[in-house]
């Protein structure tokens, strides 16, 4: 469950945010960047080679930077970390996922 459940446990598709998209793309990633930031900073980091990361993703417009408090964040694996967000940005580019694009994801 997402904190705010701002989804109400219903799917929603995301939108991919590409940040040299535009301004207002770069404004969204700032805000997404910064909000996460700072729910991290409330959270014990297990240690140095942890980062925290967050739901929805940071390169989309359903990210933390709403403010609606519909986001998660957890320190994982630094490794594990940027791994993941390669794994996604190859992802975007080889299924060709565009700024503003709508996509959804299914967690088993």
């Amino acid at each position: 469950m997402i904190p705010g459940d701002g989804w109400n446990g219903n799917w929603r598709p995301l939108h991919r945010n590409w940040t040299n998209f535009d301004a207002a793309a770069a404004e969204v990633a700032r805000k997404n960047r910064n909000a996460k930031d700072a729910a991290c900073r409330g959270l014990n980091r297990p240690s140095d080679s942890h980062q925290c990361d967050e739901f929805p993703f940071a390169s989309t417009q359903e990210g933390a930077g709403l403010w609606d408090g519909s986001f998660s964040v957890r320190y994982v694996p630094g490794t594990e970390n940027s791994k993941a967000g390669s794994e996604l940005a190859d992802w975007y580019g080889s299924d060709r996922i565009l700024h503003n694009n709508a996509y959804g994801i299914h967690v088993k």
